[in-house]
């Protein structure tokens, strides 16, 4: 067989097909019809799977195949075993792909052809079935590695069940690492099902913007200059706290039971 060369004669009426020995290299298989260049593998038999196999040192390491008995998915398998007894990457009839493990890439993007209609959509499933609050749980993970290599988990954003009737009620949860030496984030801020929002730490404005109380503009509190607080409702400015405000509500008054307002009130 090493010496056969389909190089002149080659295959078809046409001669169109040539199978040639690369020396050293391989086999190539050149075609010249408008049609393309087609290596067909085509297993009669039922649940037959026709495959290609890639070896080392005589030893198949991976395959790649269609799995007859897997509802016609292509499969990349690692090992020689049955197609699907250790998948690593399978595509069904749809064109949906299933990763085995974990999936790494320097960048990824995700986009959908100009004319689609519909919106652009990535999706997390968790199969699981349960009802239990926090169940369900899918997570985006941030690592990355220190000066030394050691791979570290920086902050973690989960989506969950929240509560624990059967229902779609769910939660957002954005954790970060607070610790050198940790690889478990603490919650950072919550968005519960009911839309409430649980800062763990400080909450901080930059200075001029706007705290709106009634998701429109006539009602809100802003530093509208350094040390300036004012609160701004129904349309104009109600209370102004500045450097030389002096109100009181009883909290470090002489006396009992004062309440003063005003400049100088209370100053005897």
């Amino acid at each position: 067989i090493n010496a056969i060369s389909f190089t002149t004669d080659g295959f078809g009426a046409d001669s169109e097909i040539l199978l040639t020995h690369l020396p050293d290299s391989g086999l190539q298989l050149y075609g010249t019809h408008a049609n393309g260049t087609n290596l067909i593998l085509d297993n009669g038999a039922t649940d037959g799977d026709p495959r290609i196999q890639f070896a080392l040192s005589g030893t198949t390491t991976w395959s790649i195949g269609c799995d007859d008995g897997g509802s016609d998915s292509l499969v990349i398998e690692r090992g020689a075993g049955a197609l699907g007894a250790q998948p690593a990457l399978t595509f069904d009839s749809s064109g949906n792909a299933t990763f085995a493990g974990t999936v790494a890439y320097s960048s990824l993007s995700v986009s959908q052809s100009a004319a689609a209609a519909t919106a652009t959509v990535f999706t997390l499933d968790q199969a699981s079935h349960s009802d239990t609050d926090g169940h369900r749980q899918s997570q985006i993970v941030f690592t990355g590695e220190r000066s030394g290599g050691e791979e570290v988990t920086m902050a973690k954003i989960i989506g969950a069940h929240d509560g624990g009737s059967d229902d779609q009620k769910g939660y957002l949860e954005f954790t970060t690492n607070t610790s050198g030496d940790d690889a478990t984030p603490t919650t950072a801020l919550k968005l519960s099902a009911d839309k409430t929002a649980t800062f763990a730490g400080d909450l901080s404005i930059p200075a001029a913007k706007k705290l709106y109380l009634d998701a429109g503009n006539n009602t809100y509190i802003h530093e509208s200059s350094a040390d300036t607080v004012k609160f701004y409702v129904g349309g104009g400015n109600r209370l102004v706290l500045d450097t030389a405000s002096n109100i009181s509500m009883s909290n470090n008054d002489s006396g009992t039971s004062n309440t003063l307002f005003g400049k100088n009130a209370g100053a005897s």
